[in-house]
């Protein structure tokens, strides 16, 4: 997955995550410093994943898991920094979950 940001004069490309087939259902926010946090799905590893920008580096993280089977933990994520949670739905057992 790639973040591009312009400064007012050229495009950066900068490269987040590469581990697997990762960016799927990106969810993006700006923090109050303006650094970017995103949540998306790692469809490699069927995983809810969550980077951001610390002002000098990318932190990725992963907040949750293929458990018990269910493989479409983090589709739909949707990402609001205001209330610190990161909620999904599963398709298939039709739960709201908040991570």
């Amino acid at each position: 997955m790639k973040y591009a940001h312009y400064d007012g004069y050229n495009w950066t490309n900068t490269t987040i995550d590469s581990e697997g087939d990762v960016g799927k259902f990106a969810s993006i926010d700006v923090s109050s410093n303006v650094n970017p946090h995103i949540a998306y799905r790692d469809e490699t590893n069927t995983n809810l994943k969550y980077s951001y920008y610390n002002g000098s580096s990318w932190i990725n993280m992963t907040l949750d898991g293929n458990w018990g089977g269910i493989d479409n933990v983090g589709e739909y994520a949707s990402l609001e920094l205001e209330i610190l949670q990161i909620g999904l739905t599963s398709l298939t057992t039709m739960l709201l979950q908040a991570t």
